[in-house]
This record gives structure tokens, C-alpha cells and sequence, in this order.
């Protein structure tokens, strides 16, 4: 099939990436200039800030976009809430084995680089949370998890960079959560699947997108682009057999173009990265897990010889404002201070903000829309790192007629 994707953060590239490899004729779409250049640009590096975690506190959860976000896209009365939060836990926990596995075997022909890690460590700061874990922990087992819940002196053991004086009562080890940097990711993907005959198509804006039923290739995009001179031109690419819709924050905008309505929210998301003092003699020593403060919900992943530490905003910011908001970020560098302090050049600090599409029970939207041809692969939120590959391969599955 000719197939346009629009979209060219991780969700879109990884989508023609899958594509192009199974043989399908792929063009990608971005109105940037380059790839993973919004939502994907600067998140948090574990592999998923899943709002329906069983660690979180509730308080938590809803600014990572939980249930009471929209209600209405929920069964009524709190047993029919649980019940439901529940089978997506199920459901998220599935997609994210299966794409774990998917994509360790994509990787062996992706040169992403040295910026991943493995190893989740869920810091709890008294006992009620360590209580709330203890509860979850069958479940956390039986999604393959291997979970292990940690006393503060046996935390403190596995991971030497954590402060002494940091108020840690405990630690839930996940030791097969893995983390890395998602912009870096995407690039090497994009760069394999143009080895592989894709054609992307950058600092194009699309504007509409045109049915025409009965043709062999019935769809066309309508792309704005401003020419070398100052004017604006107006692109056809196509036509095409399919659009597959991975815009992430613009993707409710283009379906109701169409008129198709998605349940998508948006939720902010804010990040500082911070290089290491990893070269000098009296620097504290270096994290080697992936640090979550539980209370707070936000992330410390060492990249490289950086960390990122990133959390979730309860509102989304503008698309269009500035992407770079240090007042964002004062949180990230209070929870750095606690865990870490020393271990990094706060001065030397990037920060960024943004906003990423989710849904109201925490899974992607990903299949068929109203019209044929036309299909979305979207709403990962903050959890886009564990899910992307295996929601991009069950797309593939359904766009082909096949079962996933």
C-alpha cells in the first residue's frame, strides 16, 4: 500500500519504521524541520510514566491523566471506575510485554546508541506508601514485573548515588524497566527506515486532507509550506491508499477535520537535563537505576553522561508557546537537590516543556476511523517509551487484515 504518516515524533516514525519494513511504499509527514521535535523531543526517559501504576498516590494519577480527567468516558460509580482501571492495567501491562520483546529484537538492526539503561527504582518515603506497594505487588508480579520491595538500608545498597539524607523509607526494584532518550531513538529509526526506501517530507504543515472514494488511491494531504522566497506553497503528496494519523497534540484537530471525534486530553509534560560531574574526583557517585520519587511522580534517568529528570503537568501548556520554561522545571530541580544533590552542573541545566496526547484510561488510541483508510496511533501520554513499538505493530497487523 501508499501510505502517508503524519506525524514524525517516536509514535510516527515508529509507525513507518514498521511499515517500510514490511514492505508497504511509506511517506512521512512533519511540520517541523526535523524529527521528534514536540512531545518526543526532551520527555522522561523511563520507558513508561504509566498513570494507572500501581505506586502512584491518587493525587498523582490524576495529574498524569487517571480516570476523573473524563469522566465520561468511564463506567458510573466507583466499583464500575475501579473495575475499569483495573482491565487497563491489565491491557497496558500486555502491550508493554509485548512491545518490550518486539522491540529488543528491532534494536539488533538500530544502532540507537549509549543512551539507554535498565533498572527501576520507585522511591517511597514513609510507610503508608511502602504499605500501598505491598498490596500490589502480586499484581505487579503477574505482568512480569519481577518486582522486589527494598528497605531503606537495602535501596541504599543497590544504589550508592541516593543521599543519605534523603527521606527514603523504602524502594520498589523493577529490575526490567529500562529507560533512554527518546529524540535519540527516534532519529536512528527514521535514519533505518530511509535506508529501507522511506521518504519523509520535513517543515511541511498539513492543512487538510482529501477523500476521493472510488479511486485506487483515494486520499491526498493538503501541505503548507513556506518557499525559500517568503510565500507559501500549497503540496498534494499523494495520493495514497491510507493516513495513518500520529500528530500527537494536533491529532484531535485533523480527525474532527474529518469528522471523526477521539477521546485525547492533553497533559503537560516538563523536563530539566543536567550534565553529570562525572569527571570529577570528589563528585558523589553516579546513579545507576532510573530514580522515580513516588509522591511526586517524577523520574532522575541517567543518559549518557546526563540526567533527565522529568515529570507530568496537571495542565497543558499552549502548542505554540515556548518550548523552553525553566519556571516548569523548579520541582524537577528540588527533587534532584533531595536524591542526587552534587552529582550534577545545575548551571549547565537545559529545561523544556511541551505537551503530550493521552486518554482517560492511560491506553493509546491506535486502529480504524470512520472513513476507509484512514487510521490513528496516538494517546501514549507519558508511558510512549514502553508501548510505541508494540501499538505500531499492532496498527501494521490491522492495517493488513491481519489479527494482532
Amino acid at each position: 500500500m501508499k501510505i502517508a504518516v503524519i506525524g514524525a515524533g517516536l509514535a510516527g516514525v515508529a509507525t513507518a519504521h514498521v511499515l517500510v519494513i514490511q514492505g508497504h511504499d511509506v511517506t512521512l509527514i512533519e511540520r517541523r524541520g526535523a524529527v521528534a521535535e514536540e512531545g518526543s523531543f526532551a520527555p522522561g526517559a523511563p520507558w513508561g510514566l504509566d498513570p494507572l501504576a500501581p505506586w502512584w498516590p491518587a493525587e498523582v494519577a490524576r495529574t498524569l491523566g487517571a480516570p476523573s480527567d473524563a469522566r465520561a468516558w468511564w463506567p458510573f460509580g466507583r466499583a464500575g471506575r475501579k473495575a475499569r482501571q483495573v482491565l487497563a492495567q491489565a491491557a497496558g501491562a500486555g502491550l508493554e510485554a509485548y512491545s518490550r520483546q518486539a522491540f529488543s529484537e528491532a534494536l539488533q538492526h538500530v544502532a540507537w546508541g549509549h543512551e539507554r539503561g535498565l533498572g527501576h527504582m520507585v522511591l517511597l518515603r514513609d510507610a503508608a506508601q511502602q504499605q500501598h506497594i505491598e498490596t500490589c505487588l502480586e499484581l505487579l508480579s503477574s505482568q512480569g514485573a519481577a518486582p522486589r520491595l527494598l528497605d531503606a538500608a537495602q535501596a541504599r545498597a543497590r544504589e550508592p548515588a541516593l543521599h543519605e539524607g534523603a527521606p527514603l523509607a523504602g524502594a520498589l526494584l523493577l529490575p526490567h524497566d529500562a529507560s533512554g532518550n527518546a529524540r535519540l531513538l527516534t532519529q536512528h529509526l527514521r535514519a533505518a527506515a530511509q535506508a529501507q526506501g522511506l521518504r519523509v517530507i520535513t517543515a511541511g504543515a498539513v492543512v487538510g486532507l482529501a477523500e476521493e472514494p472510488g479511486q485506487a488511491h483515494p486520499w491526498t494531504v493538503r501541505l503548507q509550506r513556506a518557499t525559500v522566497e517568503g510565500e507559501t506553497e500549497f503540496l498534494p503528496p499523494g495520493p495514497f491508499d491510507a493516513v495513518v494519523l500520529c500528530v500527537g497534540a494536533q491529532t484531535s484537530v485533523l480527525a474532527r477535520a474529518v469528522g471523526w471525534s477521539l477521546p485525547l486530553i492533553l497533559r503537560g509534560a516538563a523536563s530539566v537535563t543536567v550534565p553529570m560531574r562525572w569527571d570529577e574526583a570528589l563528585a558523589p557517585p553516579l546513579p545507576s537505576h532510573v530514580l522515580t520519587d513516588a509522591s511526586l511522580g517524577i523520574s532522575m534517568s541517567r543518559l549518557g553522561q546526563r540526567v533527565r529528570v522529568a515529570a507530568a503537568r496537571a495542565a497543558a501548556p499552549s502548542v505554540a508557546a515556548p518550548a523552553h520554561a525553566m519556571d516548569d522545571c523548579k520541582p524537577l530541580f528540588a527533587a534532584l537537590d533531595t536524591w542526587i544533590p552534587g552529582s550534577t552542573r545545575v548551571r549547565e541545566a537545559q529545561a523544556w516543556s511541551g505537551a503530550v496526547a493521552c486518554t482517560p484510561d492511560g491506553l493509546p488510541v491506535v486502529g480504524a476511523g470512520p472513513r476507509r483508510g484512514l487510521w490513528v496511533h496516538g494517546g501514549h501520554g507519558h508511558a510512549g517509551l514502553g508501548r510505541i513499538w508494540g501499538s505500531a505493530l499492532v496498527l501494521a497487523d490491522l492495517m493488513a487484515g491481519r489479527t494482532p
